[in-house]
């Protein structure tokens, strides 16, 4: 009987010397978080389809919080740990490698991000050196002492102790891969850049395309993602609340995150509750679906650090949904959508920049969604999460010496 990862390799155009890969090597994903409340499942979930697509036997390592979390149809595997603050990583990290001792062989490949990286020497030890480091993000900088020790313990100390130690890495953007080595001396070694990506099946559905507004209804804004003050809510909330917008604007926002709640206090302190509407968090696949119910979609990132160096996955979906965007003129964001005739770009970080941008986009709404075709399409060719499974596939088997692999053209 064939295995599951073979079959499904045959449902995309097939690299030379994959056929046999699952038989030969798995690869582990390993994420020391609690992945049934994560909010961003996706990249992983996307990136280990891709990835038995192209023949591996492929599974997200991870840990849980609710005993009835899904396994996404065998692709998740978890581990037992403790749901106590300041322990579950580090008991994570002892399943992670107990795990690996039992299912690992030295030939299997293991992906980590610098989390895991307390593991890498005792990996090595033990025969299994096919160990590639991930680095999709920076850590958020803060003042408080948990946060600081934390930075130390899962960022600057396995990084600067172990991090040259893997055999090859990836980075989410080139701008990511620089800071690591002005930091850390890392990134210029064996590596790839995969970015965030979309699944266009799901998010490019005919019947989702467009969802015209009622006559005479409010001017439609959405925005899903991560609920923090870092993100740049609060000023759009701010914007809104201005009196130089002359129509009727609603706001809906799904997601969840940890400043939800000072969000919503500052929504209803500027008594804009009932024009701004917070879902909270929803299942993936039904994302597409409020985000057709938009005229524009917004993405007020500021320019920090940790957005400077990012790849906008939320940008990427909006575009697949053909639907105008309201972006911040950061690096990040031109990188993915500089020229594209979809979109309305602040001038700047201040609510007024967002007063502005507001205005145009209704004023302009019929030419920002005839520009949308550009952005779908440029979603196909370059932001699919098969491209970027893709990458990461044959860096794998170029760098670890697994086999040689070429990826061949696309047809979209």
């Amino acid at each position: 009987m064939r295995s599951t990862a073979a079959v499904e390799a045959e449902k995309e155009p097939s690299i030379p010397g994959t056929e046999t890969l699952a038989e030969r090597v798995s690869l582990f994903l390993l994420l020391p978080d609690r992945f049934d409340t994560r909010l961003d499942k996706s990249t992983w979930l996307e990136m280990a389809r891709g990835l038995r697509k192209r023949g591996w036997s492929a599974c997200i390592v991870t840990a849980k919080q609710n005993e009835s979390a899904s396994h996404y149809d065998g692709l998740v595997k978890y581990v037992p740990t403790l749901n106590i603050p300041n322990l579950f990583r580090w008991v994570t990290l002892v399943s992670f490698y107990l795990f690996l001792l039992r299912h690992a062989h030295k030939n299997d490949v293991i992906v980590m991000n610098e989390d895991c990286l307390w593991l890498l020497p005792l990996l090595r030890a033990k025969g299994l050196k096919n160990v590639h480091l991930d680095i999709r993000t920076l850590p958020v900088r803060s003042s408080s002492l948990k946060r600081r020790l934390d930075h130390l313990l899962f960022w600057t100390w396995p990084l600067r102790l172990f991090g040259k130690l893997a055999r090859s890495y990836s980075f989410i953007t080139d701008p990511l891969r620089k800071v690591m080595i002005e930091s850390f001396s890392i990134g210029d070694a064996e590596h790839c850049i995969w970015q965030s990506g979309v699944n266009t099946t799901l998010f490019c559905a005919p019947d989702r395309l467009r969802s015209p507004a009622p006559p005479g209804g409010p001017f439609r804004l959405f925005y899903h993602g991560g609920l923090l003050l870092s993100r740049g809510l609060d000023i759009v909330i701010e914007a809104l609340a201005s009196p130089d917008i002359p129509f009727e604007v609603s706001w809906t926002v799904l997601g969840d995150g940890k400043d939800r709640q000072a969000l919503e206090s500052r929504v209803d302190a500027l008594g804009l509750s009932s024009r701004i509407n917070f879902l909270g968090a929803v299942a993936y696949e039904d994302v597409p679906a409020y985000i057709a119910e938009a005229d524009c979609c917004i993405c007020p990132l500021p320019d920090i650090a940790e957005w400077r160096v990012s790849s906008p996955l939320k940008v990427m979906e909006y575009m697949a949904t053909c639907k105008p965007m309201i972006l911040t003129p950061m690096d990040a964001h031109r990188e993915v959508a500089h020229d594209l005739t979809s979109v309305v770009w602040t001038e700047g970080y201040d609510p007024a920049d967002f007063v502005r941008a507001i205005i145009q986009a209704r004023s302009e709404l019929s030419s920002l969604q005839a520009g949308t075709k550009d952005a779908l399409e440029r979603v196909r060719t370059q932001f699919e999460w098969q491209v970027q499974a893709d990458k990461l596939h044959v860096h794998l088997c170029s760098s670890l010496g697994l086999l040689r692999a070429t990826v061949p053209p696309r047809s979209v």
